[in-house]
């Protein structure tokens, strides 16, 4: 079976001067972040008399600067990005699962939020290390995203926290989570194979077998609060795309593929199973596109 390249996409030829336009390209989106990360953290003395208020000011922020990203990403480089699917709706609550192959992959998740005018609602699970990095990490954390230690008994303290402040916004949110846990690399595959054989479960070319347990418990835990489950694979007809070839000037081809799920349609008792579903829906998708690459 055919596979997509998991070569990264080379930039343009045309870029002459393609690490300057990469410095240049950085500065201008990460520049403007640093002074988000003032705004936002002037509301913190919210969080404990008036949190939705907090919320609500932080969900601002981050649409104001991950819309700009979005256009950017859109614009700058005349990335052709075919949406195909569901959209989120404006005033839902909702989990998103999506195969991870790139850095690039969360900017392609802001623009599909951003054309549904909820890019302000986003949450991620990420790595903990993250949250002490000026910038994302500390904006990611001012915006009470969940960060996970890789420690179940540390991270289901923390994620149960993070559940019950949720349940009691009436600010929509969409929490993005990537099930495979890591980005989808030649070593990682072959890692991925060897454990779904030992455990005979299904082995894929195209992603990486999830880790179902975080999802399964926020799902639980959200339960009436959460309204669906929306299902995206992207796909890079091409070839993986690195951030740096982007800022460098590449502009790859991007397939977003979404499915929305409402909450009364997944199981109550077998989540786990559900996720190992969509990720074997997910690579018959990829693997559609990698034949569709040959021809």
């Amino acid at each position: 079976m055919p596979a997509l390249s998991l070569a990264p996409v080379k930039p343009q030829p045309m870029s002459r001067f393609g690490h300057v336009r990469a410095f240049l390209f950085i500065f201008v989106l990460f520049a403007p972040l640093l002074f988000i990360n003032f705004l936002q953290a002037l509301a913190l003395p919210l969080r404990f008399i008036a949190p939705i208020q907090e919320r609500r000011w932080n969900t601002l922020m981050a649409s104001i600067y991950w819309g700009y990203i979005a256009w950017m990403i859109e614009h700058a480089n005349n990335i052709q990005i075919d949406l195909r699917g569901d959209q989120l709706d404006p005033l839902e609550n909702s989990i998103l699962i999506c195969n991870h192959q790139s850095a690039f992959d969360t900017l392609l998740i802001i623009v599909w939020a951003r054309r549904a005018r909820r890019v302000g609602t986003l949450r991620f699970f990420a790595k903990d290390v993250l949250k002490y990095v000026p910038g994302p990490g500390w904006g990611m954390y001012l915006l009470d995203c969940l960060f996970l230690k890789r420690s179940w008994e540390e991270d289901a303290i923390n994620i149960q926290a993070t559940l019950n402040r949720f349940k009691k916004s009436p600010i929509p949110y969409c929490w993005v989570i990537f099930p495979e846990g890591t980005r989808r690399t030649p070593e990682k595959l072959k890692l991925s194979q060897a454990k779904a054989r030992e455990r005979q479960r299904p082995q894929f070319e195209h992603v990486l077998n999830p880790h179902p347990r975080g999802f399964a418990t926020f799902a639980r835990g959200l339960d009436t609060h959460m309204d669906s489950v929306m299902d995206m694979t992207i796909v890079y007809p091409d070839g993986t795309p690195s951030v740096w070839g982007l800022m460098m000037g590449a502009s790859p081809r991007v397939q977003i593929h979404v499915r929305r799920f409402r909450r009364q349609d997944l199981p109550a008792e077998q989540l786990a199973q559900w996720l190992e579903q969509r990720f074997e829906d997910k690579e018959r998708v990829l693997a559609s596109a990698a034949a569709d690459a040959q021809k």
